[in-house]
């Protein structure tokens, strides 16, 4: 018999924003989808090096639209306007202020 808490994780209607579903992710579930066993040195290494980075405030929750973009750019596929926009807006003042400074 299923418990309550999987009960609530599989009635959970998705956030709605902008009449779009809002979906984040864990970083355990970031993991598993790139073949890491879990939150590991190695996984963290690798979100380091494609900067990517959890949600603002949110330790070990990530959004899957920067994941997507990071790994888009990290193999040079070209992103739109509105991808750029998104990471521009992602991105923190501190990195905004290191680029500019070269």
């Amino acid at each position: 018999m299923p418990s309550s808490r999987q009960n609530l994780e599989a009635n959970r209607q998705p956030l709605m924003v902008d009449g779009a579903p809002l979906a984040l992710m864990t970083g355990e579930e970031l993991a598993r989808a790139m073949d890491y066993k879990g939150v590991t040195s190695g996984f963290r290494a690798w979100c380091r090096k494609l900067n990517i980075t959890p949600v603002p405030g949110r330790a070990n929750v990530y959004d899957p639209k920067l994941v997507r973009i990071r790994l888009d750019a990290s193999q040079g596929i070209e992103k739109g306007p509105s991808e750029e926009a998104y990471v521009e807006q992602a991105e923190s003042l501190v990195e905004k202020r290191r680029k500019r400074r070269g």
